[in-house]
């Protein structure tokens, strides 16, 4: 038995970093035009005013469009409250 357990403790083991590297080589492999990481550079600052301005933007339409997908059947009910009994 300590023969075959010194068999395999003599067996390189991969580890998963290895892995990972190969997935991120084989997702990087689907790039049209892959572009180097830069090593050094200035961060740019954020442009919370744009941000904001597009978001109040998309929540301008989102919120009353939502309102109209999920209230009509409130909104018909109230109209025709009156003319159900009639027909």
């Amino acid at each position: 038995m300590s023969a075959i357990r010194a068999a395999f403790q003599i067996v390189p083991r991969r580890t998963g970093v290895r892995g990972l590297s190969s997935m991120r080589q084989f997702a990087r492999s689907f790039e049209a035009h892959p572009t180097p990481m830069p090593n050094v550079g200035a961060l740019h600052k954020g442009d919370w005013g744009r941000i904001v301005k597009t978001r109040a933007q998309q929540a301008a339409i989102y919120f009353p469009g939502l309102a109209v997908v999920l209230g009509w059947p409130l909104a018909c009910e109230y109209v025709l409250k009156e003319q159900m009994g009639r027909w």
